[in-house]
Formats: C-alpha cells, sequence, structure tokens
C-alpha cells in the first residue's frame, strides 16, 4: 500500500509525452451549460481542464481510459458531467469534533494525513480521472483522493496530476474493499464519491464505509438511478446511509447521501463480495429474465429539496444546482 501522506509512486509508467500537448478549447454547449449551472471560473481552470482532457485522449489511443474519444462530447460528457458535483462539495465544511465525538483516534488519522480543517475527498474508481480531476482543478482548497485498483490507470492518475502541477491531490492504487477496513482510511472523508463503477447497491458498501459521520456519498448516475435506489434501500440501512436528495443535471443524475450511524465493522466485505453479493438484492436464477429485486421496500426515499447545509464555498462563483471491480471504472454512459 502506498504511503498515506504523500502521493503514490508506481514502479510502472505510462511514459507520458514530456511536452504536454495543447489544451483543448471547450465548446460552446460546455460554456453555457456551466453558465447555466450558476459554475464560475477561476482564470487558469478552463486551460488546466483543456490540458487535461488533451493528455486523457491522447493517452486513450494506447490505454483503455475513456470510451469517449470525441472533444466536444468529452467536454460535456466528462467535464460537465463531473462540474455538476462542484457545489455540493464546495458547500461542505470540514469534520469538526462531533463527527468524531466517538472515535478520536479517527480524528488524529484523519488530520495526521492532510492537515487539520481540510475536506476530504475520496473517488471510488477514478479511471482516466472523471469527476476527481477537474474537481481538484476547480476546488483547490479541497484535498481529493482518486483511487483506482489497475495500477496502469492509477500510473495515468499520478503522471497526469503531478504533470499538471496539482498538490491537492493523491493517487492509491488499492481496492475500497481494503481501503474501507483500513484503519489509516476507514471514515476519515468528508465526501465519498463514484461516477460508473457499479449499482447503488454496491456503491453504498464500498463508500459509506470510507466517509466519516455527517458526511456525504455521492454517486453519479444515469437514467436508472430511480430503479437502482430501490434496490440499495436495504443497503444504504445496513452501512449507515440516508437518501437526502436525487439532483436532476443535463447530463444524468447525482444520488445524494448522508452517513447518520457507523458503518458496521463487518462492512466493507472481502474483495470481490459486494459486486457479486450485493445487501439487500436477492440473486438472480439461471434462466430468469426478472432484473435482481431488493429484499426492503421497493419504493424510494423521498428526496429532500432542502440544501444539506449552509456552509462557506471553498470557491466563489458557485451555486447550488440540481460493474466492475472496485476501484476501476464502466465505460461512461452514452
Amino acid at each position: 500500500m502506498c504511503d498515506p501522506v504523500a502521493t503514490c509512486k508506481s514502479a510502472s509508467s505510462m511514459n507520458l509525452s514530456p511536452t504536454l500537448p495543447a489544451p483543448l478549447p471547450p465548446t460552446d454547449a460546455f460554456l453555457k451549460s456551466a453558465a447555466d449551472a450558476g459554475i464560475v471560473f477561476d482564470p487558469p481552470d478552463l486551460d488546466q481542464i483543456g490540458r487535461y482532457l488533451a493528455i486523457l485522449l491522447e493517452a486513450n489511443k494506447t490505454h483503455n481510459l475513456t470510451g469517449i474519444t470525441d472533444p466536444a462530447q468529452a467536454w460535456m460528457k466528462h467535464i460537465f458531467d463531473a462540474l455538476t458535483l462542484m457545489p455540493l462539495i464546495a458547500q461542505l465544511e470540514p469534520a469538526g469534533p462531533e463527527a468524531h465525538a466517538d472515535d478520536p483516534a479517527a480524528a488524529a488519522r484523519t488530520a495526521s494525513r492532510t492537515g487539520p480543517a481540510i475536506v476530504r475527498v475520496v473517488d471510488i474508481g477514478s479511471g482516466g480521472g472523471v469527476p476527481g480531476i477537474p474537481l481538484a482543478i476547480t476546488l483547490p482548497g479541497i484535498h481529493f483522493t482518486l483511487v483506482d485498483s489497475t495500477v496502469k490507470k492509477a500510473t495515468f492518475l499520478r503522471e497526469t496530476c503531478e504533470a499538471l502541477g496539482l498538490k491537492n491531490v493523491t493517487v492509491l492504487p488499492d481496492r475500497a474493499e481494503r481501503l474501507g477496513q483500513d484503519r489509516i482510511y476507514r471514515e476519515t472523508f468528508d465526501i465519498a464519491m463514484a461516477r460508473a463503477v457499479g449499482p447503488l447497491s454496491v456503491l453504498a458498501e464500498y463508500l459509506a464505509p470510507l466517509v466519516r459521520m455527517r458526511g456525504l456519498v455521492l454517486a453519479v448516475k444515469g437514467a436508472k438511478a430511480e430503479e437502482e435506489l430501490a434496490q440499495a434501500l436495504e443497503a444504504m440501512r445496513t452501512v449507515g446511509l440516508v437518501h437526502e436528495q436525487t439532483l436532476p443535471t443535463e447530463t444524468g443524475r447525482v444520488v445524494v447521501m448522508s452517513k447518520g450511524m457507523r458503518t458496521p465493522r463487518l462492512y466493507p466485505r472481502a474483495d470481490g463480495v459486494p459486486k457479486h453479493k450485493p445487501i439487500g438484492v436477492r440473486p438472480v436464477k439461471p434462466g430468469s429474465a426478472n432484473p435482481p429485486s431488493s429484499t426492503g421496500p421497493s419504493t424510494p426515499a423521498t428526496a429532500m429539496p432542502a440544501p444539506l447545509a449552509e456552509t462557506g464555498s471553498q470557491k466563489p462563483g458557485t451555486q447550488e444546482s440540481g460493474t466492475q471491480e472496485s476501484g476501476t471504472q464502466e465505460s461512461p454512459r452514452s
């Protein structure tokens, strides 16, 4: 496992060109959607994001990092999709003493990694770096830990962050199941997020053990978010999550959950078990045409329209808006 304090170093290398490619210019459609969502960029942000996209698409020619190869689509389906999480992350304050009132050791472990009074976000299955890298560029006052179990993808993330000069990112080549049982990381993050990693019944077990009490879990989903939510209710209750709201965006849905109780020590289970035996989901019998169903209630929790918190933003100019193995991304939604 990597040194938790420093950005991970890997024995392998993606051999990124020492000369960074020219930034890809943002499209008019992206700029309009960002403006409509209330997202305001600092002057270097768009140049940095455009350079990240250029690095991603160039590396994708020789490594399977994304199924989206058209720059215009990448600006919307990767960058805008990622930045829909920006208001939710920016509004959250760092954990106070009450978040670790029953576990002072967790508070000490949290502060020892990146220093006190910083919002800490973990991105599980970061793959090619979405949503973590665009958010790290636009929210430099927040620390992001990018996790991917595929060493080549983790190496790409590390080398890309170094090339972009991002100082607020740590990369870990590991699995969510292992990190969730590691006392260095367990229940120390303010926010855990995932995009295109697996169904909510699986994500709940991956993400909840990493989040502190009253922290947030953010799942970027597609049109079937409500269906997944209905199937995930038992899993969410088991690991201590409560559905707060589902926010529609131009590119999908963001399912917002909060942590109302500490996750039982049993979870997450061993490598691969959450994916193959999701909590509360009946297995499909051979030859059955019916999808897996939840053993819990069949109706999703009611969305909460009120904001989750009133806090100072980490970055001005933002307004509140709307399966593979653990640690590796699925292909992006089309």
